[in-house]
């Protein structure tokens, strides 16, 4: 991750935490210490500096860089779709022209807390195949796509499931396959989305492009990849900007009414890239997606225009 950061939050975290280091949470401090690259912008003074030289020691391989000024929208590196900004602006309409600009996840100094709370969130779900769950258990049951897909600024998704286009009686694409598509449109401002699959029948396949291309309008790239002589991941993965959501041995829930039905119980869960190690797991599968892609586009099978930032961009190009 990459985060832009004005100079009174960082030091704001800061003095909140060192009030009460018992009962206040560090979680955003270790983040921006060991989890992200950081950008601090602001005039350099000696409160400032004494706190971030403590942030320069021994943060490994996350690196910390100081720039003079406010932060602006054109700080933000187009081609890294993993950054967050968390910045000192009180006026209303500001706030909403920088949320509309930038589009990433955004804090300010009165609610970075709680947006960083959002962020690093990694809710679970129970897929029950009995439709039903014990009062007192705390495990959330799964029962819609919306419930699922976080509510941060995603623009772009990848989706990774073998059978996820396959079609029957029991578990209709309309209920799951443009079920889970509806819910990401209604949900997010979408640039690009990617679903690597697997089909025999190509006209079946542009048929099930088109509907999903209708979904989303012209303005977004919405491509089905196919799997092409490789052993393809068994689990079904759905990844964006901020998370990644693992949906366990099944993608197909729904049945014509909407209910849920599966065979066998299993689980939903959802991973943070507030944690480093949960977005380099991402990667790997990741990595193995945009193979698939490239070897696509040499074969002539895909254009050279279909892409996804969360497939190009590479750690090795950050600042």
């Amino acid at each position: 991750m990459l985060t832009h950061i004005d100079k009174e939050i960082f030091i704001n975290a800061f003095l909140v935490y060192n009030k009460d280091t018992i009962t206040n949470s560090r979680d955003f401090l270790d983040f921006l210490r060991s989890e992200s690259d950081v950008i601090v912008y602001g005039e350099k003074d000696a409160d400032s500096n004494n706190i971030l030289s403590k942030f320069l020691a021994g943060r490994g391989n996350t690196k910390i860089f100081s720039r003079p000024g406010k932060f602006t929208k054109q700080q933000i590196k187009e081609n890294n779709p993993y950054q967050l900004v968390f910045i000192d602006v009180e006026d209303e309409i500001q706030r909403q022209q920088f949320e509309n600009e930038i589009k990433c996840l955004i804090g300010f100094k009165d609610n970075y807390e709680t947006v960083f709370e959002e962020f690093k969130s990694e809710p679970s779900f129970r897929v029950d195949k009995d439709g039903s769950i014990d009062k007192n258990s705390s495990v959330t049951l799964f029962a819609s796509w919306n419930q699922i897909l976080p509510d941060l600024p995603i623009t772009e998704i990848i989706i990774s499931d073998p059978y996820i286009i396959a079609d029957n009686e029991w578990r209709p694409l309309s209920e799951n396959l443009f079920g889970l598509l509806s819910a990401i449109k209604s949900k997010y401002q979408i640039e690009s989305i990617l679903v690597f699959t697997k089909i025999d029948d190509i006209n079946e396949l542009n048929k099930i492009e088109g509907q999903a291309q209708q979904i989303f309008g012209p303005q977004t790239i919405c491509k089905f990849p196919l799997f092409q002589g490789r052993k393809e991941e068994h689990d079904r993965h759905i990844f964006t900007n901020y998370k990644h959501i693992s949906l366990g041995s099944s993608a197909n829930f729904f049945d014509n009414e909407g209910n849920i039905t599966v065979k066998s119980t299993s689980n939903i869960h959802t991973f943070s890239y507030s944690k480093t190690e949960k977005q380099q797991a991402a990667s790997i599968i990741l990595d193995d997606l945009n193979t698939t892609l490239k070897g696509l586009k040499s074969k002539g099978r895909i254009r050279v225009s279909i892409t996804s930032r969360l497939l190009d961009y590479k750690e090795g190009s950050r600042e």
